[in-house]
């Protein structure tokens, strides 16, 4: 019989079918015993393979040497790992502790049951996962060579390793076996050693190589997906350059995972040429990729957060179907990344997405008023009015106000609204923990900008209108925004006569609530010291509508002798409360019972919230 085929003899002879490399050879003499049992049979194989004349059956022998060569590098990680069989002991003796249970005791106690239902769920999982056994032994020996335990790339890879095994054991067992499927049996297994026992300095040029291909195919895809080192996975994507192996490699290769994602480089590069690709690569395996876990979906989200308006569709479906704060804080980093000039519609549904979400916004106010100073710069930039065509202020104002309204609905927000004394003092630069008053100055903001650049008033306070109830929280808005912009307004004589007209109505609504505030006690102040004489009375009149009739000396005295004395009525807080600076016949000025009930209540007569 010939001598064994080793990788440097290959030359000598013509056509060598099987070699074993001589960089492999090394590789399974360091393992020890195993090792050169594993390299021994190995030869054996490629000498049959390439001399089958002197056999019977030789590619059944061959393929019995490799059976061989396997169970050797398996027993270099041992056997002490979990699978079918170590479930299936586990089942029988939790099963036996019952029985015997029974047949001494008549009865089974609780915990005995406990252990087999767990040892059948367990044995049950292994079942469900074939080839686990292998696959740990091998992740064992990937652990031992590079101190690095195997990923999901590299977890796929090792699954061959069983699938091998049964093949190669199959024809120990009787199976017959071809030169073809020898001969692929063979370099499939000489390959998958070479991935568990060659470093990175060996293997350094073909990972080179193949990460510069520039029109790689399916058996260069085929050997990047065999990689069990971790190390090589990351060494190939730092320099993978071709878009076709984005089409090419098995998903497994490319999915994040929760802690890390070697294939990341390479999307990054594709990123810069093909934007819409890798999205729709996203999109098309978003299932894949949040089943890996919420730090997988955080790095994809990422990623595709750099493609700018690229990502818009997607970044939409993940808004509404993955709302998690850690998606909605990338959004709302790509919203602010996003240049002005690019902003569309569609842009502007991402930060109302996220300023949707009650969990984002109550623990994360400070993003979530950046967010919104971004919305407000957006729909005007630069101080230039927004006209024509391009509505994109106009969609930004409706948006603001909707996103408010939807936040109003829930009491308690209506609640920490009225808290706030004073909105003049929020800003967004330094917003407040409640969201839906830093929502307020952000509508108040806009409606500013939009004085201050001559839009007309009804016009900026549309979105409020028609997106509010009519409650005291629209009441405050149109007030204070009416206080803000009157010395814009004031300025221009058609300007004034409409917001004039538009303080009217808002007159009209200065009684709700539940306490007076000193945003609608300026609003009142500005009204008493600059209405024109001929809507004065007509100012007094909405003013009444709006707080009521003050209450005569009777009612006030009727309260006041009840027992227990129910709580003061709402309009008469809020009255007395802004009677400083309401007018005489809305105040109730003159009214001998005011002191009285102000020491009943308690309230100051300074009229402005005790908050």
């Amino acid at each position: 019989m010939s001598s064994p085929l080793f990788g440097s003899e290959q030359a000598e002879l013509a056509p060598a079918v099987c070699v074993v490399r001589s960089e492999l050879v090394s590789a399974l003499q360091a393992q020890g015993a195993h090792g050169q049992r594993a390299l021994s049979l190995l030869l054996d194989a490629a000498q049959i393979m390439n001399a089958p004349a002197g056999f019977q059956a030789p590619y059944e022998v061959a393929q019995s040497c490799l059976r061989g060569a396997l169970d050797s590098v398996l027993k270099i990680a041992g056997e002490d790992f979990p699978g079918v069989r170590s479930a299936t002991e586990a089942v029988s003796k939790a099963a036996g502790a019952v029985v015997d249970a029974w047949r001494h005791h008549g009865e089974v106690e609780a915990g005995d049951l406990v252990v087999l239902v767990s040892a059948v769920d367990q044995l049950r999982a292994e079942q469900a996962n074939r080839g686990g056994f292998r696959t740990r032994q091998i992740g064992h020996l990937v652990l031992e060579q590079t101190r690095q335990e195997m990923g999901l790339a590299e977890t796929e890879a090792a699954r061959s390793w069983s699938a091998f095994y049964s093949a190669a054991s199959s024809v120990l067992h009787g199976s017959g076996s071809g030169a073809d499927e020898a001969r692929r049996q063979f370099d499939d297994v000489t390959a998958a050693m070479e991935q568990l026992f060659l470093g990175l300095p060996e293997r350094a040029d073909r990972l080179r190589e193949l990460a510069r291909l520039g029109a790689p195919v399916e058996q260069d895809a085929d050997e990047v997906a065999r990689m069990t080192d971790p190390r090589a996975g990351v060494y190939f994507f730092q320099a993978a350059v071709s878009g076709r192996w984005l089409d090419l490699l098995p998903l497994s290769r490319l999915l994040p995972e929760e802690r890390r994602w070697p294939a990341v480089p390479y999307l990054r590069r594709l990123l810069a040429d093909e934007p819409e690709r890798v999205c729709a690569w996203v999109e098309e395996n978003l299932d894949a990729i949040c089943a890996q876990g919420p730090g997988a979906l955080s790095q994809a989200v990422g990623v595709v957060s750099d493609t700018g308006m690229a990502a818009c569709a997607l970044l939409t479906r993940l808004v509404r179907a993955q709302p998690e704060r850690f998606v909605l804080m990338r959004v709302a980093d790509w919203a602010r990344d996003v240049p002005v000039a690019e902003r569309t519609r569609q842009w502007v549904a991402m930060p109302e997405g996220v300023l949707r979400s009650r969990v984002f916004t109550a623990h994360e106010s400070w993003e979530s008023g950046q967010v919104l100073r971004e919305l407000v710069d957006t729909a005007h930039p630069g101080g230039r009015l927004r006209t024509g065509k391009d509505r994109l202020g106009v969609i930004i104002r409706s948006a603001l106000a909707d996103v408010l309204a939807d936040h109003l609905k829930d009491k308690n927000a209506g609640l920490q609204a009225e808290l706030v004394n004073e909105l003049g003092t929020i800003t967004l630069a330094d917003p407040p923990h409640v969201i839906v008053v830093t929502l307020m100055r952000a509508v108040l903001d806009l409606a500013l900008v939009e004085a201050q650049l001559g839009v007309p008033v009804a016009q900026r306070l549309r979105g409020v209108h028609r997106k509010l109830p009519a409650t005291e929280h629209r009441a405050r808005l149109v007030a204070v925004h009416l206080t803000e912009s009157w010395p814009h307004d004031s300025q221009r004589a058609e300007a004034a006569a409409e917001w004039w007209q538009t303080a009217v109505d808002a007159a009209r609504e200065v009684g709700g609530g539940t306490w007076p505030n000193a945003d609608l006690a300026d609003f009142l102040t500005l009204l008493d010291a600059h209405c024109p004489q001929e809507l004065r009375a007509q100012m007094e009149a909405a003013l009444a509508e709006g707080l009521g009739a003050p209450p005569d000396a009777a009612q006030m005295r009727a309260w006041a002798d009840a027992f227990p004395p129910g709580p003061v009525p709402r309009r008469w807080r809020i009255a007395r409360g802004l009677s400083p600076v309401l007018p005489s016949p809305c105040a109730g000025r003159g009214n001998r019972s005011w002191p009285c009930w102000r020491r009943s209540t308690g309230l100051p007569r300074a009229g402005l919230s005790p908050l």
